[in-house]
């Protein structure tokens, strides 16, 4: 259980000052987006250390090189410099430097990019295999620095970042930076190094992520306006270049797949059913407030804490009798009164030495089951997370053919010293490609035919592991059902997608979605069924599901059939609007996977009355079901202190969990129709943790949160256009954030623990998966 601040705010009014609490927010011009100006405010704030001058790193760790990604695209067409790392150890990884180096040249578009390079693990100099005059000579023929590195004793990586920053024009107080290097090189033990001060020998190669870290560094370059440079960082951008080239292959491409398309097709696609938002320009928002409780889901891998005996429970509530209750003798017995609702247990048969200690304990409900021999086959597929189903579209139009990403054709070309090569694929053949790198199963007889029974192939596949809790669908397609149950035209679709959804999570298990971009999905339908479970959806690009369904897989089922019941102080309440008025919420969540992260927000009921306590307690009790069948109930009991002091409550603030509140929030009022509103809220928010950032995580923090939200205010700004209809680009980034579980997009990695340690614990299963993951890529 995490708080959105250190304290909880209990706003005190004598009287009725509810404007003092609201503010306007003009949706359509607010320039929130812009993060210069926020920047530029808290850059003004910042004290210079040491001479030094403040500077925000936004550092990009990449995965393997081969495999593409969107994030992966948007920084190297616009990050700021370059770190491209090479091992001494490994003469092919120096090569490759090399290729890196000339696609960063054609990429941006510049002959001289911002580039340092790094030749890592100088550790292991017994083990050399690139002598120091090698690179030394390279660094001189590319015009570019060269740094000794070792992520492993921290030497020289803050010169390499510093070197790197003080290279690159000064524009503001934020710079961009991606790390490129094949694989096994060291990159993300080098950014975790320089972030964190840790070092990670076993790092998951497959994972990708962005790093924020404030640092002061002297001998920066003077300011420069945008206008005497290029976007990309070149005063003299090679004329034609990337952007001669891409308006060249994109032309031809298109001209390629308008040919592939006119290939007669069964049922064409209807004109979606236009479904415009509530337009206004300007929303009158109550200010945010921390006032949120998140529960990981994670948790309840941990080891259960399990006291003997039943729960004492509240006869009027149902709390239980846990650490922060307080017992008074009576005779014999002993009285409780409720914190939660102040009713009076009298006549306890229970001591204080007997109350179970501790914040989080456990209640066994149902013992582990014993089962007979012919049974254990699906116990086995419990045991390992269920039974995971790829539902593939074979569809005609999965035989269309998409370009690559230009910024993986690039690297091909730069890497194997070609111009051009095959620059297309298709949906077919992305799709295989992507279950062959992840399961590395018989796929290759899949052929292309036929129209997009979508309905039929989800029910059957979700039909296939009904009594095998913790499994997953994961229904791949490209275009919309238009046959059998479910087709766009029949007016049961949506009630299908909603029931299918509905009879997944009464099973224990999840549906996702992963549409390949092209023809539209109809996702305001479908999603339903994703949304309810608990599941993903994901448009992609064809080359970037082949990482999509690795991280799938690797947010797993930890319970099933969860059930959670939140408790707070009688005087608040939860602000939800089913749960207005009162201080209980009762969530019926299914199936819980690791990444699942569930925020409450709860408010003062009567800001008149006065609040004489200087805590607050909050109970959560959730029940579940492990793998091996038991059933256990876990009781989760904290007291927060409280303060009517806005300042004190927005200096306290916890990103992480504030962060993921606002967004999911964010999502579902837009998908309820109020953009203008969701949109506010964000900047309402982004406002609050501007005011309240002093330290540099928590400046990191507020820089993370920006970023990292851009692309959500993108798609709402596009929703209060005129006309708007609700398509799948909505559909989809409204889904994904409504279920947005990664607190670490908002944690500052240098400095706080917990963000610490999720990194600490993203290292490899085993080392013989990393060698089949780089002998792939190989």
């Amino acid at each position: 259980m995490e708080f959105g601040s250190t304290v909880t705010f209990i706003r005190q009014n004598s009287h009725d000052d509810s404007e003092e609490e609201e503010e306007e927010v003009d949706v359509l011009n607010e320039d929130e987006d812009d993060v210069k100006n926020v920047l530029a405010v808290l850059g003004s704030s910042i004290d210079s250390r040491d001479g030094g001058e403040p500077c925000l790193l936004d550092i990009l760790d990449t995965a393997g090189q081969e495999e593409y990604s969107s994030m992966r695209e948007l920084y190297t067409r616009t990050a700021n410099g370059f770190l491209v790392v090479f091992s001494i150890t490994d003469q092919e990884s120096f090569r490759q430097a090399d290729s890196l180096f000339k696609f960063i040249q054609r990429v941006q578009d510049v002959e001289k990019p911002y580039v340092v390079l790094c030749a890592n693990k100088i550790d292991l100099e017994s083990e050399r295999t690139v002598r120091r005059v090698e690179y030394e000579k390279l660094s001189k023929r590319l015009g570019i620095p060269c740094v000794e590195t070792s992520a492993k004793t921290g030497c020289n990586l803050v010169e390499a970042f510093e070197t790197l920053v003080r290279i690159i024009p000064r524009k503001g107080i934020d710079y961009k930076i991606a790390i490129l290097g094949s694989g096994a090189v060291g990159k993300s033990s080098i950014t975790v190094r320089y972030t964190t001060g840790n070092f990670v020998d076993a790092y998951d190669p497959t994972i990708e992520d962005s790093f924020r870290k404030q640092v002061f560094i002297t001998g920066l370059t003077k300011m420069e306006s945008k206008a005497k440079r290029g976007a990309f960082g070149s005063s003299s951008p090679q004329k034609g270049g990337f952007f001669g080239r891409l308006k060249k292959r994109l032309s031809s491409s298109f001209h390629r797949q308008e040919k592939d398309t006119q290939k007669p097709t069964q049922d064409p696609p209807q004109e979606p059913e236009k479904r415009e938002l509530r337009k206004i320009q300007t929303e009158k928002v109550k200010k945010a407030d921390t006032n949120v409780v998140m529960l990981s889901m994670s948790m309840l891998e941990e080891a259960p804490n399990i006291v003997t005996g039943d729960p004492q429970k509240c006869s009027s509530c149902q709390a239980i009798l846990s650490s922060i209750s307080k017992l008074e003798p009576a005779g014999e017995m002993y009285n409780w009164k409720c914190e939660f609702c102040d009713n009076l247990n009298t006549d306890l048969d229970i001591t204080p030495a007997e109350v179970p200690n501790g914040e989080s304990f456990d209640f066994i409900l149902i013992p582990e089951q014993s089962r007979a021999e012919g049974e254990k086959t699906n116990d086995k597929l419990w045991s390992k997370g269920g039974i995971l189903v790829y539902c593939m579209d074979i569809s005609g139009s999965m035989a269309i053919t998409v370009p690559l990403p230009q910024i993986q054709a690039e690297w091909r070309s730069a890497r194997d010293g070609i111009e051009d090569g095959n620059l297309n694929i298709s949906r077919m053949d992305a799709i295989k490609e992507a279950v062959i790198r992840n399961i590395r199963s018989r796929v290759n007889n899949l052929r292309e035919a036929g129209s997009t029974a979508l309905g039929p192939a989800l029910a059957i596949s979700a039909g296939i592991i009904s009594d095998i809790p913790g499994s997953e669908v994961i229904l791949c397609t490209d275009g919309q059902p238009n046959c059998g149950i479910g087709k766009i035209d029949n007016v049961y679709t949506t009630d299908f997608y909603r029931r299918i959804g509905q009879y997944a999570k009464s099973n224990n298990t999840v549906l996702s979605i992963l549409a390949v971009k092209g023809q539209p999905v109809e996702l305001p339908d479908v999603v339903q069924c994703a949304n309810i479970s608990g599941g993903t959806v994901n448009i992609l690009n064809p080359m970037e599901i082949m990482r999509q369904l690795r991280l799938i897989a690797q947010n797993y089922s930890v319970a099933t059939a969860v059930d959670l019941t939140c408790l707070i102080h009688p005087d608040l309440e939860f602000d939800e609007h089913e749960y207005e008025g009162t201080n209980r919420l009762v969530k019926e969540v299914g199936t819980a996977l690791k990444e699942t992260h569930l925020t409450f927000h709860y408010k003062v009921k009567d800001p008149r009355k006065k609040f004489d306590s200087d805590t607050v307690p909050f109970q959560v009790q959730i029940s579940y079901t492990l793998k091996n069948d038991m059933r256990l109930l876990r009781v989760l009991s904290k007291v927060h202190h409280v303060t009517n002091s806005r300042q004190q409550m927005e200096e306290g603030v916890n990103a992480a969990v504030v962060g993921i509140s606002a967004v999911q929030n964010a999502a579902k009022m837009a998908e309820d129709g109020y953009a203008a509103k969701a949109k506010a809220h964000l900047v309402s928010v982004q406002k609050m943790m501007s005011r309240g950032a002093k330290t540099s995580q928590q400046i990191e923090e507020v820089y993370s949160f920006i970023v990292e939200n851009k692309e959500l205010k993108e798609v709402l700004n596009k929703a209060l256009e005129k006309d708007f209809v609700v398509d799948d680009e909505f559909s989809n980034a409204i889904s994904r954030n409504l279920h947005m579980s990664n607190p670490s997009r908002y944690k500052g990695s240098s400095s706080d623990k917990k963000a610490l340690l999720a990194l600490l614990n993203r290292k490899t299963h085993s080392q013989e998966s990393t060698r089949q993951y780089y002998n792939y890529m190989c």
